[in-house]
């Protein structure tokens, strides 16, 4: 970045924490407690001569830790490495109200968006079974830059964030971040030994020759519900987590559905086939979404009914269909194919005849003498 926003005449960015609880449906937390990592030497614009200091470019710890003028964060004032609450209260007190915050969010929603589908897609494959869409989670790290003017680019996304505690600043923070990670999602024995036992009596069924069917049957009447459920705890136990995503603003929900749409048709293209992701609302308007569960039940019934009739009229139209091949090959049979040595020989045969093809005469004994025998 040629020129970005500094502090101190130092070049730094920002770790963002953000975890995610849900990917079918997407379901994602802010934490509002992060990292700005500086780097250790005055910026200077890139050229010929300072283009390879890392310690003026670059704003990764593991390079400017090795400076000699690196020092620890010390509540909040000084120090390579301050609490991202220390760099908001900057910016409002130096550049006056901003959106920063607001805008940092929608870069984080706009990258999860457009993954979403590819991880929905994993997630199913694994995890078919999941009505609570809680089996797995993940924090990623979003390292962030602010230019000149305030607007917030996006480095990378660290899928597997350093957890290290080399300072007392670390170890505040992490331990935080990972206490109110827990507590969201309701990790505990009691819940694993709960999930445990679910899965045994499942097994046990499918042994005793109980169809699938009723398992997702079940997922079909429970999946609003347990969503429901999920995203109520979740709220109860919020901590430092901001909700971004589904967003409880209506106009950002209905932007985000455009680029969501728009995600789907892209993994279309290029894989072929995908089914939509599953939207989940906040519980304000669970109502609307039990309506929807409710309504695609009604189709699922209506369209096994609609089936079942044709399938009816298919066996009624075979049926009519081989009885009237079955007169016609009766008009069309010659009469001189039943060669017969005497009359009551070849009135016997096509006795015979009508009997096979028609139906509408009782079975005829053949004469057993061999010289009136059908050749």
């Amino acid at each position: 970045m040629h020129k970005p926003y500094l502090i101190d005449d130092l070049k730094f960015d920002l770790r963002i924490y953000v975890l995610l609880c849900g990917v079918n449906p997407l379901r994602a937390y802010i934490y509002k407690e992060g990292m700005v990592r500086f780097a250790t030497e005055p910026y200077q614009s890139p050229n010929s001569s300072n283009l390879k200091n890392m310690y003026m470019h670059l704003t990764n710890y593991a390079i400017n830790k090795n400076h000699e003028d690196y020092e620890d964060g010390d509540d909040n004032n000084g120090g390579h490495k301050r609490y991202l609450t220390y760099l908001l209260e900057y910016l409002e007190e130096n550049e006056g109200p901003n959106k920063v915050w607001e805008e940092i969010k929608d870069v984080i929603v706009k990258s999860l968006i457009t993954v979403q589908p590819s991880l929905s897609h994993a997630y199913r494959a694994c995890r078919p079974h999941d009505i609570e869409n809680s089996h797995c989670f993940q924090i990623l790290g979003f390292d962030i830059m602010l230019d000149k003017k305030l607007k917030p680019w996006l480095l990378e996304v660290n899928q597997s964030p350093s957890f290290g505690t080399d300072s007392d600043f670390d170890y505040d923070l992490k331990l935080s971040l990972i206490s109110d990670t827990i507590k969201i999602l309701g990790l505990s024995p009691a819940r694993k030994g709960k999930y445990k036992r679910m899965k045994q009596k499942e097994l046990d069924e499918r042994k005793m020759g109980v169809q699938t069917s009723t398992i997702k049957k079940f997922k079909e009447t429970e999946r609003s519900k347990a969503l429901t459920r999920r995203l109520k705890h979740e709220e109860n136990n919020i901590g430092k987590y901001e909700l971004i995503y589904p967003a409880e603003n209506k106009e950002l929900e209905a932007k985000y559905s455009k680029y969501s749409s728009e995600a789907v048709k892209i993994w279309e293209k290029f894989t072929g086939s995908y089914k939509p992701p599953i939207k989940i609302t906040t519980p304000s308007m669970k109502k609307k979404l039990s309506k929807d569960v409710a309504s695609t039940t009604s189709t699922i019934k209506t369209s096994k009914t609609s089936s079942t009739k044709l399938s009816v009229g298919r066996q009624t139209h075979s049926r009519e269909y081989s009885s009237n091949m079955k007169a016609r090959k009766l008009k069309k049979m010659p009469s001189d194919n039943i060669c017969a040595k005497n009359e009551d020989s070849h009135t016997s045969s096509l006795d015979h005849l009508v009997s096979k093809y028609t139906g509408m005469a009782e079975s005829f004994k053949l004469p057993s003498t061999s010289k009136n025998s059908v050749c």
